[in-house]
This record gives structure tokens, C-alpha cells and sequence, in this order.
């Protein structure tokens, strides 16, 4: 099985479904719209991997300094960053972007 490696300053996204589902359940087609336009028109996703020298040009020597988001959150992006890739095995979809086009790491509240 071939992995996906990430090198410098990319961060692998999984990009969120992009169906549209109506109330009652039914999936609603796009007709004319491709499958990148679709993913590229989404701006979240899940954080897969973290090259090893992102966020390094943002002050890294400070002893507060850490990376602004890991594996496993959830993200917005600029839309339209980045480039579409397939997994050559599997044929999941992927963006690979710059580090500094991450804008927002979403996290759930505390409840009270």
C-alpha cells in the first residue's frame, strides 16, 4: 500500500463531503460539475498530516512556540488553496496546501 508523505512547510486535508442532502434525506446531484470543482469549491476539512517544517517561519525559537494545528483537526481554509490529489491506490480525494493557508482551527467547547 502506498503512503502519502508530506514534505516542508504542506499540510494534508481531507475535505469535507460536499453532497448536498435535502431534508427528507435525498442526495441532489450537481449535473456539469466535476469532481475538483466540487472539493475545490468546500473550505473544511480534517487535518490528515503535517509536513515537518510548518508554521517554522512564525517565531519558532520562542520556548511558547508550537504548531497551530496536529493531525486529527478540524480546519477552514482558504477556498480554492491548495491542489486536488487522488490517492494513486485507494482514489480518496486530498488537498495539499500551504501551511499558512489553514485559517481557523475549530474546537469544541467545554460544556458547563
Amino acid at each position: 500500500m502506498l503512503k502519502i508523505k508530506v514534505p516542508g512547510h504542506r499540510v494534508l486535508v481531507k475535505p469535507d463531503s460536499v453532497e448536498k442532502v435535502s431534508p427528507g434525506g435525498i442526495v441532489i446531484a450537481r449535473p456539469g460539475q466535476g469532481d475538483k470543482l466540487e472539493y475545490m469549491g468546500t473550505d473544511r476539512g480534517t487535518v490528515v498530516q503535517v509536513g515537518p517544517m510548518c508554521w517554522r517561519n512564525f517565531d519558532y525559537q520562542s520556548p511558547d512556540w508550537k504548531p497551530w494545528c496536529k493531525e486529527g483537526d478540524r480546519v477552514i481554509f482558504a477556498r480554492y488553496s491548495g491542489k486536488t490529489i487522488k490517492h494513486p491506490e485507494t482514489e480518496e480525494q486530498f488537498f495539499i496546501m500551504n501551511d499558512e493557508d489553514i485559517q481557523v482551527v475549530l474546537e469544541e467547547e467545554a460544556s458547563a
